[in-house]
């Protein structure tokens, strides 16, 4: 709002113009918090001789000031003052800040340490190194309480070498009932032949009988023949000595009727001569043939039948040996079937001897191995009883006071870092940083063993932000980060000195610039979105 004076006291100052000032025009700014009023003052008014009374709705203060003529310093205090607000206005606007999150940490082998632990609750018999002694693969770091695992290794030992003697004892007795049963086996098979043999010998000669007895039927089917041959030569003997009778019949009858004729020389004698001549001559043979072919007939039939009757003794007698033969055979069968019998019991108990023994062996060799197997586990845990160092390295850490403590399952004994592995720095960092931090960020890291106001910062990046937070007790939510450095020691008094695993580090990470007019209206704008909290 722009105030100019009344109209009259404009028409007085035109009719009565000053001597000697010349009327000049003063802005005046008042800003509120609501609205910013402009008011133009003529100078030529503000005088003493002529004073200007302000007619508005103002405060004393206002019209004070108004009323008063300005001074020259107040007016290049406000010059200044519009310059300065000018200036930081630019400055806010366009100058920037940068926004550090500090990380604590410690510095760490990169990877992971070789941890020296146990599994048991056990007693510490020897401390063999020290922390910050260097150390080689397989070299003693701690002996821990090996009286239980010897003993138990003792009773071990002392099972096995009574299984192992019991295993030969079964081993021999094996053999010896092999041996035994090979022998009996050997016998009865001697005794199957011996047996086969008799039976082979008896069927020989019941094959003789069988051949003696086809030989006699022979004998006595030809005798048979014979005597009815000799039989039939004897019925025609007697055939022929019957008409050798009728011949002689018919001769005495022939010579019976010459005889009358005789008597009366009816015939001659020569003709009764020639009648009673072959009448002779017929006798003669009837006397002949009775007395040898009849004769040689009987005897031959007599021969033929006393030979049929010792042929026929001789094969009844031959049917009794084989008769006996087959018996013979048949008993020789049955005991050959017995000695069979007996020698395959003798297999079957032997066998089921052998596999009784088969099996108690198996059963000695399973505890002889199971035995073993525990043995072998047992001197593992004596040998896991002497802690040895897997690399070559240094002894990080060492958890151990002294000798004589009893140690927990689980507890790590020793740290071992292995030699040539980067040092690198773990670090917490608090939750509202996490989300600004990416991997490849650069970072200042600073080692508190070397203050950085006389050895300067150790620049690295982040190499790895954990993926979920862990809560801290002081913190609260945090995140780890490790940081990878570019140097790994300092130099002092031109002198290489490296860093060690443990040493505390603080970590400065640019995690974004800002405005700082953005910084200024932080609050305000906090302000506006939560309010004022009463």
């Amino acid at each position: 709002m722009k105030y100019q004076p009344n109209q009259d006291q404009s028409t007085n100052s035109s009719e009565v113009p000053p001597p000697v000032e010349q009327t000049k025009t003063i802005p005046i700014s008042i800003t509120s918090d609501y609205e910013e009023h402009s008011i133009s003052i003529p100078t030529s008014n503000l005088t003493a001789e002529h004073p200007t009374t302000i007619e508005a709705d103002w405060s004393p203060s206002v019209k004070t000031l108004l009323d008063d003529i300005p001074a020259f310093f107040p007016r290049q205090l406000i010059i200044a003052g519009i310059a300065f607000c000018t200036g930081f206005g630019l400055w806010s606007w366009y100058g920037t800040v940068d926004q550090i999150s500090k990380a604590q940490g410690i510095l760490v082998p990169k990877g992971r340490t070789y941890k020296i632990e146990t599994t048991e609750l056990i007693k510490v018999n020897d401390i063999a190194v020290e922390e910050g002694e260097e150390v080689t693969a397989g070299q003693l770091i701690v002996e821990l309480d090996t009286e239980l695992a010897q003993q138990e290794i003792i009773r071990l030992e002392n099972i096995l070498t009574t299984y192992q003697a019991e295993l030969e004892q079964k081993k021999s007795l094996k053999n010896k009932i092999e041996n035994d049963l090979n022998t009996q086996l050997m016998i009865a098979s001697a005794n199957q032949m011996a047996q086969e043999q008799a039976i082979l010998s008896a069927q020989e000669k019941r094959q003789i009988n069988l051949q003696l007895l086809n030989q006699l039927d022979n004998k006595i089917h030809l005798y048979q023949q014979r005597q009815k041959q000799t039989e039939i030569l004897s019925s025609l003997s007697q055939q022929q000595l019957q008409q050798l009778q009728e011949s002689k019949i018919a001769h005495q009858q022939r010579l019976n009727r010459l005889q009358p004729l005789r008597e009366v020389s009816a015939v001659s004698q020569d003709f009764i001569f020639n009648a009673e001549h072959a009448l002779r001559e017929t006798e003669q043979q009837i006397t002949h043939t009775q007395m040898q072919e009849v004769a040689t007939t009987r005897e031959q039939l007599f021969q033929a039948r006393q030979i049929l009757d010792e042929l026929q003794a001789e094969k009844i007698s031959e049917q009794g040996n084989l008769l006996q033969r087959n018996r013979e055979i048949e008993q020789l069968q049955a005991q050959l079937a017995v000695k069979q019998g007996e020698a395959e019991s003798i297999a079957i108990q032997g066998k089921q001897n052998i596999q009784q023994i088969e099996l108690e062996i198996t059963q000695l060799l399973g505890r002889i191995s199971d035995t073993e197997n525990i043995l072998l586990g047992e001197k593992a845990k004596l040998n896991n009883k002497y802690l040895r160092a897997p690399v070559n390295g240094v002894v990080l850490s060492l958890n151990l006071e002294n000798e004589g403590v009893v140690v927990q399952p689980g507890q790590t004994l020793a740290e071992i870092v292995p030699h040539g592995v980067p040092l690198v720095v773990s670090a917490i960092i608090p939750n509202h940083d996490a989300g600004f931090i990416e991997q490849g960020m650069p970072v200042q890291v600073k080692i508190d063993a070397f203050p950085y106001q006389d050895f300067g910062v150790v620049a690295g990046n982040v190499t790895h932000i954990s993926a979920n937070s862990e809560v801290h007790e002081q913190l609260g939510n945090v995140y780890q980060l490790e940081i990878e450095l570019e140097s790994n020691h300092i130099t002092k008094n031109q002198e290489i000195v490296p860093f060690k695993p443990g040493q505390t580090a603080s970590a400065d990470i640019l995690i974004r610039r800002r405005r700082i007019i953005d910084v200024l209206l932080d609050p305000i704008k906090k302000i506006q979105k939560d309010g004022i909290a009463l």
